[in-house]
């Protein structure tokens, strides 16, 4: 076994690893997830994995057939949470279609590898449509981690599938169609949340301006309150002074003002 083979190895523990934290976040997150793709997420990955197996690609086929069974593993908690979006739309039953055709064709002409390979990887692209527009309307009810845990893990698939059976499109498309597909499912998940976070941010600063006006003009009516007091005592006092200074001043006596005038 070529050395490389190894880093396939790693790659599928980081895709269970992601793959259990998805399923985490169905049975205690809220995660929904979009059945449709996963449906034909698990239906692409065992079409991967039977045609890997006709050409001998072992590691390959344990690649594939991991995914499969993450993909049926989210299938199966969130029908038993009962909490995935159900297939309703047309995107929805497209994937699904384009899913069981894919299937059809490779099991009425096994011989056309080829063709049969191109069929399923465009099957999981068109599966990943569903789960694309629900990361970006409801980003915060997806596990981004689990997208780009599996990018991640498909690019080291991608590498040690290649070393240890040829960097064939048969036997790489696997991990090759995921990396793509997490690839882009992170950026939406995890970019949209931040863009919400920010614009919310954004839409508080008038609030919070707001509060911090009439937080300054609450503290300076009661300062002028508080000065308008200080004056009146100030001049209540200075009135009281000056009435007092008043009351002591001597009065001239008339009779000396009549003698001096006299005088």
């Amino acid at each position: 076994m070529h050395i490389l083979t190894y880093i396939a190895w790693l790659g599928a523990a980081v895709s269970l690893y992601g793959t259990v934290r998805y399923i985490v976040g169905i049975l205690r997150d809220g995660t929904r997830p979009r059945l449709a793709s996963w449906i034909a997420w698990l239906i692409a990955n065992l079409v991967m994995m039977l045609m890997a197996l006709r050409h001998g690609a072992m590691t390959a086929v344990i690649f594939d057939g991991l995914s499969a069974a993450g993909n049926a593993g989210v299938v199966l908690a969130s029908l038993g949470k009962r909490s995935a979006h159900k297939p309703t739309g047309s995107a929805d039953w497209t994937c699904l279609a384009v899913a069981g055709s894919c299937s059809l064709v490779n099991a009425v002409f096994p011989q056309l590898a080829l063709v049969g390979t191109v069929l399923a990887m465009s099957a999981n692209l068109v599966a990943t449509w569903p789960t694309m527009s629900h990361a970006w309307h409801e980003p915060f009810a997806e596990t981004w981690q689990l997208f780009a845990a599996n990018a991640g893990a498909s690019l080291l698939g991608v590498i040690g599938v290649g070393a240890g059976g040829g960097f064939r499109v048969v036997t790489i498309a696997g991990p090759l169609v995921a990396m793509i597909g997490n690839i882009t499912l992170t950026a939406i998940a995890l970019g949209r949340r931040v863009g919400r976070e920010v614009a919310a941010e954004i839409a508080a600063i008038p609030a919070e301006l707001a509060e911090e006006v009439m937080e300054i003009e609450a503290g300076a009516l009661e300062l002028g309150e508080r000065v308008g007091s200080e004056i009146a005592v100030a001049a209540t006092k200075v009135a009281a002074a000056t009435s007092g200074v008043s009351a002591r001043r001597p009065a001239r006596a008339p009779a000396l003002i009549g003698s001096e005038a006299g005088a």
